[in-house]
């Protein structure tokens, strides 16, 4: 594996290609999502069961640079896309799937398609039927979570197996959300209400054992350690919001169940992480574990832990050097390029992720636990660990993350201006500013 990735001048990448799991990543953490969304793993496994991908493809499309995980988008049309006729494509800075078929039409493409359509079909027919086998991967999973955390042990096989369910519910959420998109704009207050009691990584992960956990991240290598008995922080059996109209009840229960699940697989990421910092303790790298991968770990002995380390002080280097360049959204021809930052300028472009626009005073947060103050405020990045902050807020900047993260998805659920903008911001702390979510802007008016 390439941590240190060079940028083919022929493609095209995009960020944020990788569900949502992370927005900045250390090596150990990238093998991970590799063996998630790589060949065989859950990812495309449970794709390939709503008729999607080719499980025969082995190219691995995702990519590490400088910590952030770009997707070759080439790659990944021909692993996942074009077998079923279908195209991502660049619009505005922003990946959007298009029927492909008439392009490229073939006899194969044609019945893959037609085997997905009829799947989509079988799910919004049956659509009782997919959120009852989605509420008992997700009770059969908190079930594992208990027994993982009861003998404090977990091997990346066992790992790997349970995402399955992760995988599965979100997907099925997403199909949900985008075919009732026009229904859920137009009821938000009465969802959030059932958000508010049962979307526990939303409104309740400041009082459960994941608060720790999430303030450090929610990474491989993270020194946190949890130390309460407590394992059930979600419920395992959701009860159905029939209070709701019935196209919101499918929306709203799988919402919660995809944010609760990942909620506790943060539990399941700690017990991996403790394992592989126990083999790593072995050899006297419990500090620098963390630019290992998985692999490296599982063949760590007396004869090579010292040239390990070799490659350790090359990759700090390198994530020491893209700590000084701005990277782009989209990467395209391999150029990657330092800008001087002009601290006197009046607008910031950046990335959009949820249209709109506010004007207010802008905020600096920094850590979960902060409180909120100004109506606008800047994250260091898009992740769960801030959702709580993100809905109190009537703006959204992220120094990291894409319009695929986690942060961008909850802002154009709650209609909440939103924008990428990798600058220090810091300076305008407490100035008057308009952030424009469908331009990706940020403008100071004061």
């Amino acid at each position: 594996m390439d941590i240190q990735a060079q940028i083919d001048p022929e493609q095209i990448y995009v960020a944020g290609r990788a569900g949502e799991l992370v927005d900045y990543v250390n090596p150990l953490t990238f093998s991970l999502i590799e063996k998630i969304f790589g060949p065989q793993g859950p990812y495309r496994q449970v794709l390939h069961q709503f008729k999607i991908g080719d499980l025969a493809n082995s190219d691995q499309y995702l990519t590490n640079v400088f910590g952030r995980v770009y997707s070759n988008l080439g790659q990944e049309n021909t692993v996942l896309w074009q077998p079923v006729g279908l195209k991502i494509t660049l619009a505005n800075n922003q990946p959007h799937i298009k029927n492909d078929l008439l392009n490229d039409f073939s006899l194969p493409r044609f019945k893959r398609f037609l085997a997905k359509s009829l799947k989509e079909i079988d799910i919004f027919s049956n659509p009782y039927v997919y959120i009852e086998e989605a509420a008992q991967q997700y009770a059969e999973f908190s079930q594992k979570i208990t027994e993982v955390h009861w003998f404090k042990e977990l091997t990346l096989g066992p790992f790997l197996t349970l995402y399955q369910s992760v995988v599965y519910i979100a997907h099925l959420y997403e199909l949900f959300r985008q075919y009732y998109d026009s229904t859920v704009k137009t009821h938000i207050q009465e969802l959030k209400e059932y958000f508010n009691l049962y979307d526990y990584l939303n409104y309740h992960a400041d009082k459960v054992i994941e608060h720790a956990f999430l303030q450090m991240g929610f990474t491989l290598g993270s020194n946190t350690i949890i130390e309460s008995k407590q394992s059930d922080f979600a419920p395992s059996n959701l009860p159905t919001p029939d209070d709701l109209p019935a196209k919101l009840r499918f929306v709203a229960k799988l919402r919660c169940l995809k944010n609760n699940i990942r909620l506790k697989t943060y539990l399941l990421l700690y017990y991996l992480n403790l394992g592989f910092k126990e083999q790593a303790a072995q050899f006297n790298l419990i500090e620098v574990y963390a630019f290992l991968t998985i692999n490296e770990i599982q063949q760590l002995n007396e004869d090579n832990h010292r040239d390990f380390r070799e490659q350790i002080r090359a990759r700090q280097a390198y994530y020491a050097e893209g700590q000084k360049i701005r990277l782009p959204f989209v990467i395209r021809n391999g150029i990657l390029q330092s800008e001087d930052i002009d601290l006197t300028q009046r607008v910031w472009q950046g990335t959009a992720c949820s249209n709109g626009s506010v004007t207010g005073t802008l905020g600096i947060i920094t850590a979960p636990d902060q409180e909120v103050y100004d109506p606008i405020n800047v994250f260091p990045d898009a992740s769960p660990a801030y959702t709580h902050l993100f809905e109190k807020s009537a703006g959204l900047v992220f120094r990291t993350g894409s319009p695929l993260s986690h942060g961008s998805i909850v802002a154009r659920e709650f209609q909440i201006p939103a924008a990428v903008i990798n600058d220090d911001l810091s300076i305008l702390d407490g100035k008057k500013v308009r952030l424009d979510g469908t331009k990706g802007t940020l403008t100071v008016i004061e």
